[in-house]
């Protein structure tokens, strides 16, 4: 019924908007039967948006345990998966920033003493709250402890590998997002993953267990994301070697309207006299990049 759930939005979103609903009217009492009810909860967020609040009101009595160890890691890890679940929805972005819930995902992607399983993808997490918010130190602070080698660039391959990132295979889509807002106020620090970017904006989609979708919205956040970087001129020798041209080419046939509005924006940039921009302002509006 999960797996289910996570690739047939309407199943999802019957579940959710059912009576009785699932989620409102059980209550877990055991570590087992929180662990499938916060997958319950992760699936359905990602197809029912209009269900945020309600779930996020369900799954807070563990939620404040992420960092208890008392609490079994796999719960936990499915815990910040679920919350990942939600941060990647922009409009939620300011409700988990007033509930704490990126600070604790901070103080949590900070602890090397927790198990890879029980941090999952809290640094996702934070940035996709936080990331784009140049008053809060946060970021900096991942970035200088290795951020970007040590969690964005295995991630980011994970997923176009499939294969698994601290005991999970993350999608595409979500992977792509962190650089993409990232990429708003460190472009100089992302430069050194445009070929892994290039990879994504030209992946094949593929067609494992909900992989198509997030593999086409990985290849246009990807395309932002190298729009983004060639904006600095310095940055363009770079982006061309990493074979940005011959992706935004690719791009520029895309099926995806907004693939191809990113990849053409990408050929303005590195072959124009001056390059323009104007495609970036869609992902920078939502997420709140400068």
């Amino acid at each position: 019924v999960l797996s289910i759930l996570a690739v047939h939005p309407a199943a999802a979103r019957a579940v959710a908007h059912g009576s009785p609903c699932p989620i409102r009217s059980f209550v877990p009492r055991t570590p087992h039967e929180w662990h499938y009810f916060v997958q319950l909860a992760a699936n359905l967020a990602v197809h029912c948006p209009e269900s945020h609040h309600m779930l996020l009101t369900a799954v807070q009595p563990v939620i404040s345990q992420v960092q208890d160890t008392v609490v079994d890691d796999p719960l936990m890890g499915s815990v910040v998966l679920f919350l990942a679940n939600l941060a990647r929805n922009p409009a939620f972005a300011p409700t988990m920033r007033a509930s704490g819930i990126g600070e604790l995902l901070l103080s949590l992607a900070r602890r090397k003493d927790t198990s890879e399983i029980r941090r999952s993808v809290a640094e996702s997490v934070f940035i996709y709250v936080h990331g784009a918010d140049e008053t809060h130190p946060g970021t900096r602070q991942l970035m200088d402890e290795g951020l970007i080698e040590n969690y964005c660039t295995p991630l980011l391959r994970c997923s176009l590998d499939l294969a698994q990132f601290r005991h999970m295979v993350p999608f595409l889509n979500y992977s792509v997002l962190v650089l993409a807002i990232l990429a708003g106020r460190y472009p100089g620090e992302i430069l050194p993953l445009a070929a892994d970017l290039v990879a994504a904006a030209t992946i094949e989609p593929r067609s494992a267990s909900g992989c198509r979708e997030a593999d086409e919205e990985g290849q246009c956040l990807a395309l932002a994301t190298l729009a983004r970087l060639a904006v600095d001129p310095g940055h363009r020798p770079a982006l061309r070697e990493a074979g940005c041209l011959e992706a935004a080419r690719a791009g520029a046939t895309s099926e995806r309207a907004a693939s191809r509005k990113h990849a053409l924006n990408v050929l303005a940039l590195l072959t124009g006299p001056r390059g323009h921009f104007a495609a970036w302002s869609g992902v920078a509006a939502a997420y709140g990049v400068p």
